[in-house]
């Protein structure tokens, strides 16, 4: 398996001496393959299946992405550079992590070509290939908006390469991407399976339909129009010819037009996509029954398997030892939660909706820091202050119980959405969201904030009704027989201006979608000031109190090498992309290091 994806990665993007020493093990007949519907459904999972692997989107990408964002942290103290480059809000070009990420990026994209490529000759009926292609075309748009957003400028590999020549691809514009990534989601929308359509064919609801390809869509306008906004806070040099965020080639004049965009696309996914919010927050990390994986919140899931080799990476990376309600009752593990929720997120969260604070008794605690929020979400995200070790048969004392707070980081509290019955390490059956409809409604709330000229508007009215959903929901989420909860509620709640409420949407998003993968990608958007007001400022203000301390040792020097997190823009503005990867420049001939990012000095 190795083997083939080695040689996959090196017909796109590698150098011909590479080419020449790989060896392919199996063999297969293409007549065969894609020449029958069950063939070319077979030919589709493997497209899906690419997007599973633990370098991908609930594996080793989401892991580092996250702790590049600074809202998410990991165990323990690590020197290693490769982990420390995370202070800088990005991965240097010669990172593992970022080869491995980009590889298989372009694996999984591989693959969707492949399909497409095959699709004319295949002897399928037409309406039944279009359906397949449309399908194929999502997952490849989501794949480059993916890259697009890492690295900027990428390659854009649109057929697979029928000669060693092909594989020699130069990096293609970022607007230019951008128009394809858009023009595959306008396409997959006018032509996948509606909702009814796709679970008669597949016999199942876990498939995305052509409602899926619009919510990406929104996305897409989401993520142009913060390039458009301020393009001096973007991650390009405005000084180079040919960087200014330019999408007219789109038919989008400025950001206006863009938040305009986000915002119908959106509201036409909220009108007929068929979609509805899980009338309880906690049944979208319940993982129990079958209803639990029917939910019409679901636009988009990366699904687990039965095997477990999907869903396991983030079950594993985030639960504790051995945790209460699992299988997991011996079974050791050495990454067993190593992605861990920030304490800035964790007091933020409670700062924001009415957490508790400790009482004066408290002397471990001088600045009185919150223990507890009654948000739902906040209990349904973390486990914290303790939880019960099945195979110590104890409570285990967490972050912020006495002692857990100016301790040392092994006591951190950990994410709990990917805790599922069936857990025991070599078995994981808690889904990854791609895109639930909360997200929708957040885009919503976030293009019509963005549109608003002032306080009242129709705009800022949408903004507010769009979040109120979502807060109505969080505080429904309580046991039957329960009052509903306090919060999460903005009634009463001012706000300055637009900028103002387009910020506490943002941290909307954090709140309601937290180690779901999306922080690197909605905190990097925004932008080099965005990242400093709300982020590293504030952050670096938290990590210097004196709470957080353990003996004579800071919260700061033993989870953060001593580091002041970077405030400088030019340092901020070069992390807002990923590095373009090393062996990327050094073994494809149609770029050379001078194609390195815009700002990146290593």
């Amino acid at each position: 398996m190795i083997r083939n994806i080695s040689l996959i990665l090196l017909l796109i993007l590698s150098s011909c001496s590479e080419f020449l020493e790989e060896v392919p093990s199996t063999s297969f007949s293409e007549s065969s393959a894609y020449s029958t519907e069950e063939a070319l459904e077979a030919s589709l999972t493997g497209c899906y299946s690419a997007m599973q692997g633990s370098s991908m989107f609930q594996g080793e990408m989401a892991e580092y992405l996250q702790y590049c964002s600074l809202l998410v942290h990991w165990k323990g103290t690590r020197t290693q550079q490769q982990w420390v480059q995370a202070f800088d809000l990005t991965m240097y070009s010669v990172n593992s992590n970022n080869q491995k990420m980009f590889s298989a990026l372009y694996a999984a994209v591989f693959r969707c070509n492949k399909l497409i490529d095959a699709l004319p000759s295949s002897p399928v009926d037409d309406g039944f290939k279009k359906e397949i292609e449309a399908e194929a075309r999502l997952l490849r748009s989501i794949l480059y908006f993916t890259l697009v957003r890492l690295y900027g400028d990428v390659p854009l590999v649109l057929a697979p390469a029928s000669n060693v020549s092909e594989t020699a691809v130069p990096r293609t514009p970022y607007q230019q991407v951008y128009a394809q990534v858009i023009a595959d989601l306008e396409y997959a929308h006018a032509n996948m399976r509606d909702e009814s359509r796709q679970t008669a064919v597949t016999g199942t609801s876990g498939r995305p339909h052509r409602w899926a390809a619009a919510s990406f869509l929104a996305a897409v306008y989401v993520q142009i129009a913060c390039l458009m906004e301020n393009p001096q806070d973007q991650w390009f040099d405005l000084s180079k010819e040919g960087r200014a965020p330019d999408f007219s080639h789109c038919g989008i004049a400025d950001a206006s037009a863009a938040w305009k965009l986000a915002l119908d696309t959106a509201e036409s996914v909220i009108a007929e996509g068929g979609y509805s919010l899980a009338e309880d927050y906690r049944s979208l990390f319940s993982w129990a029954s079958p209803e639990d994986y029917m939910l019409k919140e679901r636009i988009f899931v990366l699904q687990s398997t039965d095997n477990g080799t999907s869903g396991n990476y983030m079950a594993v990376r985030t639960l504790p030892e051995y945790p209460e309600g699992t299988l997991n009752v011996t079974t050791e593990n050495k990454n067993t939660g190593r992605i861990r929720p920030e304490r800035f997120v964790f007091q933020k969260w409670a700062a924001t909706y009415g957490g508790t604070r400790a009482d004066d008794s408290r002397t471990d605690v001088k600045n009185r820091l919150y223990l507890s929020c009654p948000d739902p979400r906040f209990d349904a995200t973390f486990i914290h202050t303790s939880y019960f070790n099945q195979n110590r048969n104890a409570d285990v004392a967490l972050y912020p119980s006495k002692g857990c707070v100016r301790n040392k980081c092994s006591s951190e509290p950990y994410f709990r959405k990917y805790l599922n019955p069936r857990y025991d390490v070599g078995n994981s059956y808690a889904d990854f969201y791609m895109m639930r409809y909360a997200d929708v409604l957040l885009m919503a709330a976030e293009a019509s904030a963005s549109l608003s000229e002032g306080l009242g508007d129709a705009y800022w009215q949408k903004a507010l009704d769009y979040v109120g959903q979502i807060h109505a929901r969080a505080r429904r989420s309580v046991s039957e027989g329960e009052p509903e909860a306090a919060q999460p509620t903005w009634e009463g709640r001012t706000f300055a201006d637009a900028d103002e409420l387009v910020k506490a949407i943002m941290w909307e998003r954090v709140f309601e979608m937290s180690c779901e993968g999306h922080e690197f990608f909605d905190t990097h958007r925004r932008g080099v000031r965005y990242i400093i007001d709300e982020i590293t400022v504030p952050m670096n203000e938290f990590l210097a109190l004196s709470d957080q301390s353990y003996g004579s040792k800071s919260y700061k020097s033993l989870l953060y090498n001593g580091v002041t997190l970077p405030t400088e823009p030019d340092v901020v503005r070069k992390g807002l992309l990923v590095a373009f990867p090393e062996d990327e420049i050094r073994y494809n001939q149609a770029i050379d290091y001078d194609d390195q990012n815009d700002f990146y000095v290593e």
